[in-house]
């Protein structure tokens, strides 16, 4: 049952793929020993890489808390100048009722709700 005659693949490059876990202090020379022994071997630390996406995970959090930041600082700074206007406006409803009311009944020689109600 082989596929390729005894010797087919002989003499091709070929790749092969490994994995090893160290401790930390123990990578440096694991790694003089693999170079000195295979040149043309390529070592890939991935607590290297896991490290730097780390950083920039944490540095794209660090972007989002101080975009957030300004965002509802923003918000704030609207709700807060917005609330005079609205009281503004609220009690110059209250004023334009009072005065409304205030000169109906001398205009009407009567109050103003008993003229709606027609007595």
């Amino acid at each position: 049952g082989a596929f390729l005659s005894p010797g087919a693949l002989a003499g091709i490059p070929r790749e092969i793929n490994g994995g090893v876990r160290l401790a930390p202090g123990a990578i440096p020379a694991f790694e003089r020993v693999m170079f000195e022994r295979f040149p043309a071997i390529t070592v890939v630390n991935l607590a290297d890489i896991i490290e730097r996406v780390q950083q920039v995970v944490g540095q794209v959090t660090l972007v989002i808390h101080f975009v957030s930041f300004f965002a509802i600082l923003a918000a704030a700074i609207v709700l807060a100048s917005a609330a005079p206007a609205a009281a503004a406006v609220a009690g110059g409803a209250v004023l334009a009722l009072a005065a409304g009311w205030l000169a109906a009944v001398p205009l009407l020689g009567q109050k103003p709700l008993s003229v709606l109600r027609g007595e």
